[in-house]
């Protein structure tokens, strides 16, 4: 039996952190259930919170949809990249809409994007991506862009 005050070492080890950044509650509870035996989710439900939250948790991986209401998820890419508490954390976008090739490309050029996955995905591919991203490894093979940037929105075709 332990001493009165002794620490007891129980060998707990906190669960990576994941912020699940979607506009549709449903899809983003899915995806907490799919992840949450194996990391500490948190679900923003538009850009704007999912800036907050990025800053107020420190995730080791944000999933991020690219189609939101109030702050798009190009802009908080953007937003996310020129922010010094997350310009480091690792996103994975995510999609339903079929993007032309010029958009994909700028999305990927983004420094703090490592994966981009369209919806619907699989669990099991998304987890085997989440692990890929969370040691910085891109899931595909980084791009330039040249394309212009709109303001406060996705990139705009050349």
């Amino acid at each position: 039996m332990p001493k009165t005050g002794e620490v007891i070492d129980v060998n707990v080890q906190a669960k990576p952190k994941v912020l699940v950044a979607d506009d549709e509650q449903d899809i983003a509870s899915l995806i907490e259930d799919w992840l949450s035996e194996t990391y500490d989710v948190t679900i923003a439900l538009n850009g704007k919170t999912a800036v907050q939250k990025a800053i107020w948790h420190q995730p080791n991986v944000i999933l991020l949809d690219i189609v939101m209401p109030d702050m798009g998820g190009y802009e908080v890419v953007r937003l996310l990249q020129s922010t010094p508490q997350t310009q480091d954390i690792p996103l994975i976008v995510m999609t339903a809409k079929n993007y032309d090739d010029s958009t994909v490309k700028m999305i990927k050029a983004e420094k703090n994007v490592y994966g981009f996955i369209n919806k619907p995905f699989k669990p099991t591919d998304l987890l085997k991506m989440i692990q890929r991203v969370s040691v910085k490894d891109r899931t595909f093979e980084p791009t330039t862009s040249s394309a212009p940037i709109a303001p406060g929105g996705p990139p705009m075709a050349p």
